[in-house]
């Protein structure tokens, strides 16, 4: 599973939305968007934030 597809699920199953999450990590709502399209890339330490508030680990989201 991509990237992305394991961003939109995490935050899926922790209940929040696009803007809540964008909130919670420091980025617009757009730019969650882009990460859960592929379209963009987050950076390191905006994906060590976002396994934080979405509670899961790091390798869960970037390992395949």
């Amino acid at each position: 599973m991509k990237l992305g597809n394991k961003i939109r699920q995490a935050r899926k199953n922790a209940g929040l939305t696009q803007q809540e999450l964008a909130d919670k990590i420091g980025v617009t709502q757009a730019m969650v968007s882009y990460y859960e399209k592929d379209t963009k890339k987050p950076s390191v330490d905006v994906i060590t934030k976002a396994a934080s508030v979405l509670n899961v680990s790091l390798d869960e989201l970037v390992k395949d």
